[in-house]
């Protein structure tokens, strides 16, 4: 089973993202993994710290207008997130690269401030994404 990661680096890359994924339209946040794992520093002289800049976010999305396809979201470097809890699904995500090279995620259309407040999102050195489990006709992992 191939499980390759794609990553996001170009304008092109987000609109592959966005027509492999259906956009995550209906999709369900089915777990979110947070790991400052790597964020932890220890300094030469005994004392540590933990990086803001360095941690990783896993988010995995149910994609019912896939057929149930199963997407997994990997943020490195998250600088800002957040994940609102709740009962309804997402109509459509937004992705975008900012002026410092970062990448937002939001799990509803624009990536402006206002916007991301109202909802979740991500804002990360780097973002990757694959196809934990593809239930569509013809897609084989």
């Amino acid at each position: 089973m191939n499980k390759q990661i794609y990553a996001i680096r170009t304008q092109e890359d987000i609109e592959a993202f966005l027509e492999a994924s259906n956009g995550l339209h209906d999709g369900y946040v089915t777990s979110v993994h947070y790991d400052n794992e790597k964020a932890y520093v220890r300094l030469e002289d005994g004392r540590s710290f933990i990086s803001p800049f360095d941690g990783e976010i896993r988010i995995r999305v149910m994609v019912t207008s896939m057929c149930d396809t199963v997407i997994e979201l990997i943020f490195k470097g998250v600088s800002d997130w957040q994940m609102k809890q709740r009962s309804y699904d997402i109509f459509g995500s937004s992705l975008a690269i900012l002026e410092d090279g970062q990448v937002v995620w939001t799990d509803m259309p624009g990536t402006d401030k206002e916007t991301r407040e109202q909802r979740s999102f991500v804002i990360a050195r780097s973002m990757e994404y694959r196809f934990l489990e593809d239930h569509r006709p013809g897609k084989e992992l």
